[in-house]
């Protein structure tokens, strides 16, 4: 056992008190404050920048979309051509089928981004090899979203204006409302679940209203009556983010 007189005085064990803070160090209500401003203008510029893009996508669809009826024409401003008379604009084939190719585009970019980002996780990354029940379930839902994508971009949207594409794209979560409405957690109070259940209930009443209300409102648009399919297909895309672990589903 080693003795007082062996310790040597760079291995000698201290305990110094702790320093006492001072200045700044000691009233940090400053720090504290700026901190939650600055969090809050994160915030607000973040909540900006998601939905000006969000708009800004949207607009871009909608107008895309517009551009490719077949014999669209469009009324042209006659103010300094002569108030007496009414010019119209016919677009060409060409420039629909250049519009087509810009809805391509756009739908097939991040979707090659999925894919080269998939192949590198399963590459790089150890996954294990999913059953063909969960393979089946993912890959019939995916092709059914991407089908629904298709007969909103190439069928119905170009049927409709701007106002009544724009309110029907808010219709695209009925089979994840469903799947809510099915999944609900049988452990929790009767009288949440009820509630919750009518919820649910009002929602999917809300997303079906906009399967019909269109077809109805202008029974001579044959195509109108592609928006019920097409919008609960688009909807399969999403059908995981409401399934949850403890679903009786």
């Amino acid at each position: 056992q080693r003795t007082v007189i062996e310790t040597k005085a760079w291995d000698v064990f201290r305990d110094p008190p702790p320093k006492i803070d001072s200045g700044s160090m000691a009233n940090q209500k400053c720090l504290e404050a700026t901190a939650q401003i600055t969090k809050v203008i994160v915030y607000l510029v973040v909540f900006v920048i998601v939905l000006g893009c969000g708009v800004v996508a949207k607009g871009a669809v909608l107008f895309m979309t517009s551009q490719i009826r077949p014999n669209r024409v469009i009324v042209h401003c006659n103010r300094q051509l002569g108030r007496d008379k009414q010019f119209v604009v016919t677009l060409p084939e060409e420039e629909r089928i250049a519009w087509i190719w810009c809805i391509i585009i756009a739908f097939a970019v991040p979707e090659i981004g999925t894919f080269i980002r998939s192949c590198r996780m399963i590459t790089f990354k150890s996954s294990k090899k999913p059953l063909a029940s969960h393979f089946m379930l993912v890959f019939i839902m995916e092709t059914m979203h991407v089908v629904g994508l298709a007969l909103m971009f190439f069928s119905v949207l170009p049927e409709l204006d701007v106002v009544k594409a724009a309110m029907l794209t808010n219709c695209v979560c009925f089979v994840p409302g469903l799947l809510g409405l099915l999944s609900r957690n049988k452990s929790k109070d009767e009288s949440k679940r009820f509630v919750l259940a009518l919820v649910d209930l009002a929602a999917l009443a809300a997303q079906a209203s906009g399967f019909v209300v269109w077809p109805l409102l202008d029974g001579s648009k044959q195509t109108l009556w592609l928006i019920p399919p097409a919008l609960i297909m688009v909807s399969c895309g999403w059908w995981e983010n409401y399934v949850s672990l403890q679903s009786p589903i």
